[in-house]
């Protein structure tokens, strides 16, 4: 989960951890919300592609839901047809 700091995280942080583990980020962007600023309690990454690599070890069960801001969203895309997509495709 990446956001910018003009929306409510807190009331999206609460929504969010109902469903499962959550690891937060933060992420090339103005308004990014600062990883420090994250409660203690939740994981954080301190760079995106490295939480993308863990699906290299993930289980056949495992499900990985990345959300956030749109700012965030993008970036994340960019970075997956940029490097991940093709390696995607060619391992399965």
């Amino acid at each position: 989960f990446g956001a910018i700091d003009t929306k409510p995280i807190a009331d999206m942080l609460v929504a969010l951890e109902q469903i499962g583990d959550l690891q937060v980020t933060s992420f090339h962007y103005p308004n990014a919300y600062p990883l420090e600023k994250y409660p203690e309690r939740f994981g954080r990454v301190a760079d995106f592609k490295d939480f993308l690599a863990l699906r290299k070890h993930a289980k056949a069960d495992d499900f990985f839901v990345i959300t956030g801001s749109l700012y965030f969203i993008s970036e994340i895309r960019r970075y997956w047809k940029k490097h991940i997509e093709k390696s995607v495709l060619l391992t399965h």
